[in-house]
């Protein structure tokens, strides 16, 4: 019983490995995508295209894919001083004025000048001036591209919104093995005498009827 067990149900015949590789995958498609200027705040939305080139971000990935949904580009940074956006709360006027002159800003994208300017995007409101890559960005970027014109130093940052996808590869292969049938055997052989000895020891030890069992084993 403990024989087939081993051999047939555990399949003590064989000689298991788990494997090992590696994914390549290839994703293809165009999507039609919208595109706003959140720097100005309008309504008005343009088309474009995407394809794979633009929507798998990083281009290649260890056993996964990561496609993006949504992106957020701020075009032509440079380091200049400009008024910061609304969105930072950093509203002042003429009796009230927060811009320290040289500390950092609480979204650690720039820092005061201490001058209390109107913002770009509604003059008839007062903000903090600061000294940082400007249009200031509206989130922490993800990737960022610099480039050089005029012995002027630009960059274009991206955040990328997204979905990732992970593959794992997992298997479990076998093969015959006659040493390791031996082996089971010998091990099922190996349990039979175990269970004679110490069934033996319970019933000439352990056992009310001990003695009855000893006379019987030596007749």
């Amino acid at each position: 019983m403990s024989n087939n067990y081993i051999i047939l149900v555990k399949k003590g015949y064989q000689q298991f490995q788990e494997p090992q590789g590696s994914s390549i995958i290839k994703v293809k498609g165009v999507v039609r995508i919208s595109i706003y200027n959140s720097n100005l705040h309008t309504g008005n939305a343009s088309q474009a295209l995407w394809d794979a080139a633009d929507y798998v971000v990083p281009s290649i990935e260890t056993n996964a894919f990561f496609i993006a949904t949504r992106k957020t580009k701020t075009f032509g940074q440079r380091q200049e001083i400009c008024p910061s956006s609304l969105n930072d709360n950093l509203f002042c006027n003429s009796t009230y004025n927060p811009c320290k002159r040289g500390m950092p800003t609480p979204n650690a994208f720039g820092f005061f000048t201490g001058n209390c300017v109107p913002s770009q995007e509604n003059t008839m409101i007062n903000v903090c001036e600061i000294n940082a890559w400007c249009p200031e960005e509206l989130s922490k970027s993800t990737f960022v591209e610099r480039y050089r014109s005029n012995e002027t130093d630009y960059r274009t940052t991206t955040k990328v919104y997204g979905l990732r996808f992970i593959l794992t590869i997992a298997g479990h292969g076998g093969r015959f093995d006659i040493r390791r049938l031996f082996l089971a055997i010998g091990s099922g052989i190996g349990y039979l005498i175990i269970a004679e000895l110490v069934s033996e020891f319970i019933f000439m030890r352990i056992h009310r009827h001990r003695e009855e069992f000893r006379r019987n084993k030596i007749k």
